[in-house]
């Protein structure tokens, strides 16, 4: 575990923890590494998980799948972040979303009993995971609460543009980047991809953003519309 120590740093989990606290932390909580190779589901649909995960390298989606295999995302996890922890903690199966590997990925498990029960010690690292682990479901609400605005919006244009304003507002510029491909960003919108992509040549013909491949720039009159503001 020590070979990923500079990234343990930087993860909320371990928030306000030193070096030696963090490397004894994992080794009480029993965690362990995982590889998983690419399209596999790290945690099964309909089976009652018992872990949190930390996603160390590679990439995660998490997706929900209709029974015709239609996928939409509902977030895309990057390096260090937290995943499982909600359906985790409150014991119920998750049928719902499922955490899939985009690509060759590793992943520390974490038991959810190793975290909601300290060791005899009780030291003081445990209390500021337990601390850090709640904070981070508020963090996940707040994201969500993002994701409900977006796909509130009744067509695929403003969906789109509420998107890439929010993600203009996140980069604090009009030009920025997007993680998602096209399949990924109407699977994301929940929006058929053909829709999507007339969508973005309209706007694009109107004026209102330009873009190249994942890279947008988007025109500051849309950034301040109150009807489509994050």
């Amino acid at each position: 575990m020590e070979k990923n120590i500079e990234l343990f740093k930087k993860i909320s989990l371990f928030k306000g923890m030193e070096e030696n606290e963090i490397i004894q932390l994992i080794n009480c909580l029993g965690a362990i590494k995982k590889k998983y190779s690419k399209n596999t589901q790290i945690f099964e649909s309909g089976i009652k998980n018992i872990h949190v995960g930390i996603l160390i390298s590679g990439e995660v989606h998490i997706v929900e799948e209709d029974v015709y295999g239609n996928q939409n995302i509902f977030f895309r996890l990057h390096q260090g972040d937290i995943f499982g922890e909600v359906f985790t903690l409150i014991n119920i199966i998750n049928s719902a979303t499922i955490p899939v590997a985009i690509t060759e990925c590793e992943v520390l498990l974490i038991d959810k009993n190793s975290i909601l029960t300290p060791c005899n010690k009780i030291c003081s690292s445990h209390i500021k995971l337990i601390e850090n682990l709640l904070y981070n479901v508020a963090n996940k609400a707040f994201d969500l609460h993002s994701k409900v605005l977006i796909l509130s919006k009744r067509t695929t244009r403003d969906k789109l543009l509420t998107f890439l304003s929010c993600k203009s507002r996140e980069s604090g510029d009009q030009l920025f980047s997007i993680s998602f491909n096209r399949q990924q960003l109407a699977d994301f919108l929940c929006v058929d991809r053909s829709a999507l992509s007339v969508e973005l040549s309209k706007l694009k013909k109107e004026g209102i953003l330009d873009y190249h491949k994942n890279t947008f720039r988007i025109n500051t009159d849309i950034i301040d519309n109150a009807s489509i503001r994050c």
